[in-house]
C-alpha cells in the first residue's frame, strides 16, 4: 500500500464520518419537526377550547316533561323550549328546524347566542329516529368559523305517556361529519 492508498482510505472514511453526520442532524431535525407541529396543533386546540360554545336545551326551565307527554298515542312533532349557551364562548348563527321540510319558516337561525342565560323560547322540530325516539338538535358555530352541533334523544313510552331526555351530545368534531382531531 503507498501514500495515495492511504489518502483515499482517510478521505473516504472522513466521507463516510461525514455522511454519518449529516443523516444523524438531519433524523434530529425531523423529530424536532414533528415536535413544533405537535405543540402548535396542541396550542390551537387550546385556543378553540378558550371559546368553545356548547348549547342545550333547558329542561327545567322550558317545563319538558309536560311538553313531552304523549297526547292521544302521538308523539309530539315540535317542542317549545330555551336553547342556553353552557359553553365559554359565543355560539354564531345557530340553526334548527323549527316546522317540518316543505312548510314556511323551515329553518330558524339565530345569529348569536352569549354565554349563559337565553331568555327566549323556541319551537323545535323533534326529528324522528325511530319508533318512540325523537332528536332535538342545534348546530352552530364558533368564532373561528368552526362547526358544532348539540343534540338530545328523546325516549317516550306509550303505556306510560311519558318520556326520558337523554343526556347531551356535544362532540364538536364527529357530530359536524368530519373528523378534524389531531
Amino acid at each position: 500500500m503507498n501514500a495515495g492508498d492511504g489518502i483515499q482510505i482517510g478521505v473516504a472514511i472522513v466521507l463516510t464520518l461525514t455522511l454519518g453526520a449529516v443523516l444523524w442532524y438531519a433524523w434530529e431535525a425531523r423529530k424536532q419537526a414533528k415536535a413544533s407541529v405537535a405543540m402548535a396543533r396542541e396550542m390551537q386546540e387550546a385556543r378553540y377550547a378558550a371559546l368553545l360554545p356548547v348549547l342545550d336545551f333547558d329542561v327545567e326551565e322550558s317545563g319538558l316533561d309536560e311538553v313531552f307527554a304523549i297526547k292521544d298515542g302521538t308523539f309530539p312533532e315540535i317542542v317549545s323550549t330555551y336553547i342556553r349557551n353552557i359553553g365559554v364562548g359565543p355560539a354564531l348563527d345557530a340553526e334548527f328546524n323549527v316546522q317540518p321540510s316543505g312548510m314556511a319558516g323551515y329553518q330558524r337561525r339565530i345569529e348569536y347566542i352569549p354565554v349563559g342565560e337565553s331568555k327566549r323560547r323556541w319551537p323545535l322540530l323533534l326529528r324522528p329516529l325511530g319508533e318512540g325516539i325523537r332528536l332535538l338538535e342545534v348546530e352552530y358555530r364558533d368564532v373561528y368559523g368552526r362547526k358544532h352541533t348539540s343534540q338530545r334523544r328523546l325516549i317516550f313510552d306509550k303505556t306510560s305517556g311519558g318520556s326520558q331526555l337523554g343526556p347531551l351530545e356535544f362532540d364538536p368534531w364527529k357530530l359536524a361529519g368530519k373528523d378534524i382531531t389531531p
